[in-house]
């Protein structure tokens, strides 16, 4: 029945979202485009859109910058806003945690957040979500940059610390508790921020997104908490280790291994966290005792492709291990 409501869905956002390169919002995925398979080391998702997800798929979203000025607060992020959506009772006499969510390659911040859920989860879990906004690159479609600066690829490292600098001052944010998280494109940006901002994120959530340079590479390797989430049948960034690029599990292997966790890992396995492939699909593994009270976990979603759909248990779920974060230094 999932599976069926999922494929239906899907066939509407085809029919709604358009296809070609005529009059298209180049901020849109373009649903026509094959899912052609590349290696990691390649520009990342420079073939395929992230997501073609229905805006139906999930409830309205929290109330957006509910902010408790009279005055109207200009946009979080400047010249490139992006939404903010606070909890209900969200007050400026507590801190609270921070998530920033990601999208991926010729995705917006709309369709990562219908795919896994982050904005039902702000009431009930009770912290602050940022969605920001890639620009385009040369040819007209969204994607972060994670490489050199240049005229279509910005220092979008130095936009995302901004972002989190004013969100910490704005909305009285915890900044022991501080997370990132990014599907495809936007989880390997998660992973450069592991390296290049591990002064500011305790966490890092990488959603279908495979990594070459190893965050025990980092130069003063100040480890961050990792979750790395991913579909077994992802023929995008592939869950297994290949020729072209270091697979899921050789990956955090090596950043246990770094950090010294205990093995072996706990293992949780038969959890029905997706909403396409039918039945149980996902297994856990969870690593702790390792350095700096740092924790890992690796999510195998088995049948289960580049494009998760997360169910409203997985989304609880997810947000919650990321909340869960914690780090025994700090900066």
């Amino acid at each position: 029945m999932r599976r069926a409501a999922a494929a239906m869905g899907l066939s509407v956002c085809l029919a709604a979202c358009g296809t070609g390169s005529g009059g298209a919002n180049p901020a849109v995925p373009d649903a026509a485009v094959p899912d052609a398979a590349m290696p990691d080391a390649a520009m990342p998702d420079a073939a395929v859109p992230d997501a073609a997800v229905p805006d139906a798929a999930v409830p309205d979203a929290a109330p957006v910058d509910a902010a408790p000025d009279a005055s109207p607060l200009p946009p979080l992020g400047g010249d490139r806003p992006a939404r903010v959506i606070l909890p209900s009772e969200w007050t400026p006499n507590q801190p609270w945690p921070l998530v920033v969510l990601l999208h991926g390659f010729r995705a917006n911040g709309t369709l990562v957040d219908n795919q896994f859920g982050f904005s039902r989860q702000v009431e009930a879990q009770r912290f602050v979500l940022v969605v920001p906004e890639a620009t385009l690159n040369a040819e007209g479609f969204t994607r972060w940059n994670t490489g050199p600066v240049g005229e279509f690829a910005p220092d979008d490292t130095a936009y995302l610390r901004g972002l989190v600098q004013d969100a910490t001052a704005r909305y009285a944010i915890d900044p022991a508790r501080v997370y990132v998280a990014g599907h495809s494109n936007g989880g390997g940006m998660a992973y450069h921020l592991a390296c290049a901002a591990n002064d500011l994120f305790a966490g890092v959530g990488a959603l279908s997104a495979t990594n070459d340079t190893l965050p025990q590479a980092c130069p003063d390797g100040r480890p961050v908490n990792l979750l790395a989430l991913h579909g077994d049948q992802d023929d995008q960034h592939v869950f297994e280790t290949t020729p072209d690029h270091i697979g899921v599990d050789d990956t955090l292997r090596a950043y246990t291994s770094h950090l010294g966790c205990a093995e072996p890992p706990t293992t949780e396995a038969g959890l029905d966290f997706e909403g396409v492939v039918a039945g149980p699909e996902t297994e856990i593994l969870t690593w702790t005792g390792c350095r700096d009270g740092v924790t890992v976990q690796r999510w195998r979603l088995f049948g289960v492709g580049h494009i998760p759909i997360m169910t409203p248990a997985g989304s609880e779920r997810l947000v919650g291990a990321l909340l869960e974060m914690r780090r025994s230094s700090q900066p």
